[in-house]
C-alpha cells in the first residue's frame, strides 16, 4: 500500500506523521529532496519525474509532503486547515508576505485537493480538516483510512470566504 499525506504547508503533515504509529515506512519528502539534491536550502525545486522515478519500487509506505499527491498512490489524505490559523503558523516560521499569501491562496482555492482529484480521482481522496483536531484525532483518522474503515471524501472544506479577503491582502498585512 502506498499512502500520501499532502496539503498546503502548515496544515500539520509532518507533525501528524511524526506522531503516527505504523508499520508502514514513513518518508518525509522534504528530507528526501534535501538529500537527493544535496541541498540545505529551505526551498528546493523538485523535479516530479525525479521523485516518481526514485520511489517507483517502494511499497508499504506513507509519503508526506506538499508534493506527495504527485506520486502513484493507493490513498491520498489531503489535510486542510483554516487560513487564519495557517497565517499564525507562517508568522512563527517567518514566511515572507508573498510566501504567506501564496500558501493562503492555495488553501483557500483548494489547489492541492483539486490537483489530487485530477491525478487520482475522487475514489482515492480523503480530505480531512485539521483546524480543530488534535494530533491524536488526525492519527486515528489516518489509521482508519489505512485500515479501510474511512470512506473517501472530498468537498468537506469550504474556504471560499477567504478568497475576497486574500484579494485585498487583509490576511497578510
Amino acid at each position: 500500500m502506498r499512502v500520501g499525506i499532502t496539503g498546503t504547508p502548515g496544515v500539520g503533515k509532518s507533525t501528524i506523521l511524526n506522531s503516527f504509529d505504523t508499520k508502514l515506512k514513513k518518508i518525509h519528502l522534504f528530507d528526501w529532496a534535501r538529500e537527493f539534491y544535496h541541498s540545505s536550502n529551505e526551498e528546493i525545486e523538485v523535479c516530479i519525474d525525479d521523485m516518481t522515478s526514485y520511489f517507483s519500487g517502494y511499497d508499504d509506505v506513507i509519503f508526506e509532503g506538499h508534493l506527495a499527491h504527485y506520486l502513484p498512490l493507493d490513498k491520498v489524505i489531503v489535510l486542510r486547515c483554516d487560513p487564519l490559523l495557517l497565517k499564525e503558523r507562517y508568522a512563527l516560521r517567518k514566511y515572507s508576505n508573498k510566501k504567506t499569501l501564496d500558501n493562503l491562496e492555495c488553501e483557500a482555492l483548494d489547489l492541492i485537493l483539486i490537483e489530487s482529484i485530477n491525478i487520482h480521482g475522487k475514489e482515492k481522496i480523503y480530505e480531512y480538516d485539521t483546524t480543530k483536531k488534535t494530533v491524536k484525532e488526525a492519527c486515528d483518522y489516518i489509521q482508519s483510512v489505512i485500515e479501510g474503515k474511512a470512506k473517501p471524501q472530498v468537498g468537506i472544506v469550504d474556504r471560499s470566504e477567504y478568497i475576497l479577503t486574500l484579494d485585498g491582502h487583509d490576511l497578510v498585512e
